[in-house]
């Protein structure tokens, strides 16, 4: 139900906030420093290696995009599973009233 898609979605990007956002910037921040100072290096020692860097960098980028699209794909797929999961939790809550009432 549409309900439980939304909950699902909420859970999902408050724990991506909250937990993994801030580790994945840290390492972001990590990562970016060390390939800026190798690239440094490898320009001041060997400068035509910055020709095979950029090479490197467009097979990267096409590498990637494939991969942000089976991850994007994924995504989907696990949400959809877990929609049902939500839907019953919801209804659950919906109806408790309702059994309150009765029993």
């Amino acid at each position: 139900t549409p309900v439980a898609q939304i909950t699902n979605r909420f859970s999902a990007d408050t724990d991506a906030l909250d937990f993994a956002l801030p580790n994945a910037i840290s390492m972001w921040i990590d990562a970016f420093l060390t390939l800026l100072a190798s690239v440094l290096l490898i320009a001041w020692q060997a400068p035509p290696m910055l020709a095979v860097f950029l090479v490197l960098s467009f097979v990267f980028r096409k590498i990637q995009s494939t991969f942000d699209a089976s991850v994007t794909s994924l995504k989907r797929v696990d949400a959809a599973s877990k929609s049902p999961i939500f839907s019953a939790f919801s209804q659950s809550i919906e109806g408790l009233s309702s059994i309150r009432a009765m029993g």
